[in-house]
């Protein structure tokens, strides 16, 4: 592996281990209907975090890959169960809710008026997030493997 991967490697183990004592640095966490998904869904961020750079590190590139959605999708669902109405609240606790990253990143943007952060880089990274998922990326045709 490269000097250049292994330092951001290093660097993103290192960050992601700040930011994972900051949330936890109390030593207790918040309950409720909207903080305990919260915390759930930081909590799986984090491990999603150490799984790709773990997986990158054993160059597992493909697998490491294969979890970019999750993560975006985690991230997303960490947002909205914060500023989401009480419907669409209980379509997350209840494993109801798809995520439509054509508005949802607008949702978040004005919830948390950040511009249009998240609707442009949801609308950047649709299709690579769409890809990583292997059915949408590859369909069976006569016995060999089709981009599709």
């Amino acid at each position: 592996m490269s000097n250049r991967l292994d330092d951001g490697i290093a660097r993103s183990a290192d960050f992601g281990g700040k930011a994972e004592a900051l949330i936890v640095a109390k030593g207790e966490c918040p309950t409720g209907d909207r903080n305990t998904p919260l915390m759930a869904y930081w909590s799986l961020a984090f491990e999603f975090q150490k799984a790709i750079l773990n997986l990158i590190e054993n160059q597992y590139y493909g697998a490491a890959f294969a979890l970019v959605r999750p993560i975006v999708e985690t991230a997303v669902r960490a947002h909205l169960v914060i500023c989401a109405s009480e419907d669409v609240l209980k379509t997350i606790l209840s494993d109801e809710y798809r995520t439509n990253f054509g508005t949802v990143g607008k949702e978040i943007d004005a919830a948390f008026k950040t511009d249009d952060l998240f609707e442009n880089f949801l609308k950047r990274a649709k299709g690579a997030l769409h890809g990583y998922t292997m059915w949408e990326c590859i369909s069976w045709a006569d016995d060999s493997w089709e981009p599709t």
